[in-house]
């Protein structure tokens, strides 16, 4: 490739060789960066959230024969068997607590930075390779993603080693032994990542596609023989499980904004596709859309006519995923989509390279637009880091609860809280039987209400909150409840935690994490 070439000449000679010493510093202090920023994430003590606790639970719940059996996982949260068994193995060995649950990510999340360095670099060369790893490491998604009970982190590696597999199928010879390596680990990866399989069929597919348009008969037949690999433990994978998700209804109306329109010609396609990528650049990437559609953009154009084969790999899975988002069978939007990210930011620091490379001016002015582009994920990397990001901190809450709390006491959960709130519970004296979990009513709001209203008469009721639900068009179902228990009593106490500003979506104007109220409702009023 031109890139290496002209690189390789330049490490003759005393300046070529200051060149690889000043690369090989760079490399181990972004490499440290990454790492450094992934631990502090992982070791920060974040409360496990809704989505994380009921993860838990589940975990804590079932065997691992239990855990890979369809059946018995709800559909609502239908995480991979080999993810869910491998998290278990992992807690059964630290024991039941936040950092050997999150540790299965947070080992993704290491690995992947590693070897991406080694993916950007066989695509691009060395310098190229440098500034991929920069956003790759200071990515604050990535890193977040990296210590959450989620299978995000692991999507990500898988996506990364099914690039390093498929540079070596296009580039390089496949030996037989290549050839069961790359069809066991591939077939391995569906049991524990989902979209793995639009990376492995659409890179799969283009890969084959361009091996029979160059008439190279024995590597097609090669590329076939490792599709039927996968595809034989895919088939298995989803007869023993994913079948018993296909009619996940609930998921299908949550993503209902997320699918692509089919008709590629309308407005509607337009807005989606426009609204849809921005969002990407705007949340996965912390980038200015305006700055990623166009670094996307160059990066394509450079790869299509100097890289044609790492074009179509590039670019094959992300056609998959929207076609399968038109067919409602994926969506395209938010944390569903970070296995994507590393593509994406392959193809942006291609484009960001090459018109810096483009540009006739002084090695400083260079060097400035380098540290411009890496401004903003710096930007947020280092914000995220002294305050790290807590979706739910009930922790606290609960420890107050479990301080000031009488004989005779009530508690009341908000039926979003159940989840944190039982897992935490019989490490701080709560059990089974101390609190009332509240219903769940978003579609007739006025069952609250009566819900609350059951709990008239007593003296001292605890109110517990994490996980408010927002609706987009301004209600907070945290501040409904208060306006009720307030018509309904006197507040005695409270106790919230909050979380850092920049933190929620961007619809949500309250930083509301978790909060505890205590109320007299012996003698309440009306709630009519």
């Amino acid at each position: 490739m031109a890139n290496r070439t002209s690189c390789q000449k330049n490490k003759k000679g005393p300046s070529g060789f200051d060149a690889m010493k000043i690369h090989k510093v760079l490399l181990i202090i972004i490499i440290l960066a990454g790492v450094f920023f992934r631990c502090a994430e992982f070791f920060s003590e974040k409360s496990l959230w809704f989505d994380e606790a009921k993860t838990a639970l589940k975990i804590e719940g079932n065997t691992c024969e239990q855990l890979i059996n369809g059946k018995t996982i709800t559909k609502k949260q239908p995480y991979p068997a080999g993810f869910l068994i491998i998290t278990k193995w992992f807690s059964m060995l630290g024991g039941n607590n936040e950092l050997s649950l999150r540790l299965f990510p947070f080992v993704c999340g290491i690995l992947a930075l590693f070897l991406f360095y080694r993916v950007a670099h066989e695509l691009f060369g060395p310098a190229p390779a440098l500034l991929a790893l920069s956003f790759f490491a200071l990515s604050p998604n990535l890193i977040y993603y990296s210590s959450e009970l989620k299978p995000y982190s692991s999507d990500i590696l898988f996506t990364v080693i099914f690039l390093h597999v498929f540079y070596n199928i296009i580039h390089k010879e496949l030996s037989r032994q290549k050839i069961i390596l790359f069809g066991v680990v591939g077939g391995l990866a569906f049991w524990v990542s989902y979209p793995v399989v639009f990376v492995a069929a659409g890179m799969g597919l283009s890969t084959l596609v361009l091996s029979l348009r160059q008439r190279d008969m024995i590597r097609s037949r090669k590329i076939v023989a490792i599709g039927l690999l996968w595809a034989a433990h895919f088939c298995l994978f989803y007869f023993l499980y994913i079948r018993y998700f296909t009619r996940a209804d609930g998921l299908v109306h949550y993503w209902r904004v997320a699918y692509m329109p089919l008709n590629i010609f309308s407005f509607e396609f337009m807005r989606w596709f426009m609204g849809s990528f921005a969002l990407f650049f705007k949340i996965n990437l912390k980038f200015p859309v305006s700055l990623s559609a166009l670094t996307m953009i160059m990066g394509s154009v450079a790869l299509y006519k100097e890289q044609r084969k790492n074009f179509f790999l590039l670019g094959a899975p992300i056609l998959l995923v929207l076609f399968a988002s038109g067919l409602k069978i994926y969506p395209f939007q938010g944390r569903v989509i970070l296995f994507l990210v590393p593509i994406f930011m392959l193809v942006i620091v291609h484009g960001v390279y090459k018109f810096i490379e483009g540009i006739k001016a002084a090695k400083y002015i260079r060097v400035l637009l380098i540290i411009f582009f890496l401004y903003y994920p710096v930007l947020h990397t280092l914000r995220q880091w002294r305050e790290p990001y807590g979706k739910s901190e009930i922790k606290p809450v609960m420890r107050y609860l479990s301080d000031h709390r009488q004989p005779g006491d009530k508690v009341y959960l908000y039926y979003s809280t159940q989840a944190a709130f039982r897992y935490y519970a019989e490490h701080m004296g709560l059990m089974e039987g101390d609190y009332i979990i509240g219903i769940d009513s978003r579609e007739d709001p006025g069952q609250y209400k009566k819900d609350l209203e059951q709990l008239r008469g007593g003296e001292r009721v605890w109110v517990v909150f994490s996980d408010v639900f927002y609706e987009r068009d301004g209600i907070n179902e945290g501040e409904y409840f208060l306006d009720i228990l307030n018509r309904l009593g006197r507040q005695l106490d409270a106790y919230t935690v909050h979380i850092p500003a920049y933190s929620p979506p961007a619809y949500l104007k309250e930083t509301f994490s978790a909060g505890l109220y205590l109320y007299d409702l012996s003698a309440g009023t009306s709630t009519k």
